[in-house]
């Protein structure tokens, strides 16, 4: 289980940093990129990964 904390708690770092960065080519790249090799969409994995933290 840590290491699932630790994996969700990176894949939002980078999600974060992809999103304050506002490089849009470079966004859809890297999210095309996550969410075929994490088979997620990185949209709702970051709402889920919030909502997880705030309840």
């Amino acid at each position: 289980m840590e290491d699932f904390e630790e994996y969700e708690n990176a894949l939002f770092k980078c999600y974060n940093v992809l999103q304050l960065e506002g490089n849009k080519k470079k966004n859809e790249m890297f999210i095309q990129w996550i969410e075929k090799d994490f088979n997620i969409h990185f949209d709702n994995f970051a709402l889920r990964f919030l909502k997880k933290r705030v309840t």
